[in-house]
């Protein structure tokens, strides 16, 4: 078990390390997707899960709804995609409202790092072949 935590964490500092998708070279799909899920996913721990939408370009928003998909955590993709959406025509009172509810949301379906490090472990442990060798 021991060697699997040292293969998954250094699965995950590879992907952290990798924000930007020209910096993946030889990243598999798995990879591709945790990358692009940390991604986002430190910007909504940071601010809040509208500034996370808002920071990133449409096409990392929706690589990181994907990777939240293959992640096993459809719901967190489908939360990403209709705040994306909802922010582009929302009034400045409007984002506001979403700012919180889209927090709170982001808050229920991933809690902390530990869940998102769960999905990926889950994930790793089922299709190894979706990563890269470390």
């Amino acid at each position: 078990m021991t060697a699997f935590l040292d293969h998954a964490a250094a699965v995950w500092n590879r992907a952290a390390a990798a924000p930007d998708a020209g910096s993946r070279e030889g990243f598999g799909q798995g990879d591709d997707a945790l990358a692009d899920v940390l991604l986002l996913h430190g910007y909504a721990m940071g601010g809040g899960l509208l500034v996370a939408v808002q920071s990133l370009l449409p096409e990392q928003v929706e690589a990181a709804a994907d990777g939240f998909v293959l992640l096993g955590l459809p719901d967190a993709a489908d939360l990403v995609r209709d705040v994306s959406d909802r922010a582009m025509s929302a009034n400045q009172d409007a984002l506001g409202e979403l700012e919180i509810e889209a927090s709170e949301r982001y808050a229920a379906l991933v809690p902390s790092d530990s869940a998102l490090d769960g999905a990926f472990q889950a994930l790793l442990r089922d299709e190894p072949p979706l990563f890269a060798p470390v």
